[in-house]
């Protein structure tokens, strides 16, 4: 018997994910609900389960989260979580449009998020050491060294 995955407590809900993919939250015959459901595609239950697994990652690449960035986190899970649902079930509508976009942003929200979780101050650096090396000396000749 497997024992189920526990969800972070800061795991994106499913109206966090649908208020990236507003124009995707429809039930049958096109009109927009504004939030997923059991008879919207995808589901309310299925849109939770993508986001546990989202988030699940998340925490996996950072490491456990200071509660400092829990709500950052939860924004980054959302992001994965609508590039999941769009690839999932939209693949024929995704060819470079809606999933690329919402892949490279999550992609650059994840690597963000986890340099700010190690000690790093932001984009562009990082939190492995630096080190220093006295100035090199000009050569004047080289028969100064015979």
């Amino acid at each position: 018997m497997t024992t189920p995955a526990v969800r972070p407590a800061w795991t994106p809900t499913p109206d966090a994910v649908a208020d990236l993919l507003a124009q995707r939250v429809l039930v049958r015959g096109g009109q927009a609900v504004g939030t997923f459901t059991a008879t919207t595609k995808p589901t309310v239950t299925q849109v939770q389960r993508i986001a546990d697994a989202v988030a699940r990652e998340v925490e996996i690449a950072t490491g456990p989260l200071p509660d400092s960035y829990t709500d950052s986190a939860a924004d980054v899970a959302a992001l994965g979580a609508a590039a999941r649902v769009e690839l999932s079930f939209f693949p024929r509508d995704t060819e470079r449009g809606t999933y690329d976009d919402l892949a490279a942003l999550y992609a650059a929200a994840l690597a963000r998020l986890v340099l700010a979780t190690r000690g790093g101050q932001g984009e562009g650096r990082s939190s492995a050491p630096v080190f220093a090396f006295p100035a090199v000396e000009p050569w004047r000749s080289y028969e100064a060294w015979l």
